[in-house]
């Protein structure tokens, strides 16, 4: 009940070796051209949406990713990974399941320990559905 609002605080990139204090900016724009002048908050700030979810237990999957290597032209090896984190207090084992189109599905089991995170990886040396042969390549 009543307003909410949330606060951001957003941070010009750095170079984390170096510190937040040091002059070692890190954006890769094309930058102090007559045509594109660098802006002034340093490109800084919301610019795309911005979704607030809520968790509704104590495991969740978080930043799924998928990686490919190409060996060759032919062939493109697939890898799926993704954080499996646990905020409770007990251990939690279970299934964790992926699917991807026109490839199928994929599981294993996975224990994640108390306010732990993991990274669960799907490697195509392990599941043979994830070697694509003659991969559609945009190239």
């Amino acid at each position: 009940s009543g307003d909410h609002a949330v606060a951001i605080e957003v941070y010009r990139p750095y170079d984390r070796a170096l510190g937040p204090d040091a002059s070692n900016d890190l954006d890769l724009a094309i930058s102090f051209v007559d045509w594109a002048p660098y802006p002034p908050d340093s490109n800084m700030g919301l610019w795309q949406d911005v979704i607030l979810t809520t968790l509704s237990g104590p495991v969740s999957i978080r930043h799924p990713m998928v990686t490919t290597t190409l060996p060759s032209e032919r062939r493109a090896l697939l890898t799926v990974l993704c954080d499996v984190e646990n905020r409770g207090s007990l251990t939690v084992s279970g299934v964790l399941r992926a699917t991807i189109n026109g490839l199928g599905s994929f599981q294993q089991q996975v224990t994640v320990p108390a306010l732990s995170t993991i990274v669960a990886t799907f490697d195509s040396k392990d599941y043979p559905g994830l070697v694509v042969d003659d991969p559609d390549l945009w190239w």
